[in-house]
């Protein structure tokens, strides 16, 4: 769990303000329509940040 940033976990990108809804229809809901796209563009910047981190670091 992060501790800064509006978001406390980097996967569910649920924000600090909305988790008292965790586990509600609502929240459920939302997961699906906010599911988070891994795409041939979003490959490529991780790798450029961990080329970034680990040999660059």
């Amino acid at each position: 769990i992060r501790n800064l940033g509006k978001c406390p976990c980097p996967r569910c990108l649920v924000e600090k303000d909305e988790l008292d809804q965790v586990g509600t229809v609502r929240d459920d809901k939302k997961r699906v329509e906010t599911q988070r796209v891994e795409d041939d563009r979003q490959r490529s910047w991780i790798q450029k940040a961990r080329d970034w981190i680990y040999r660059k670091g």
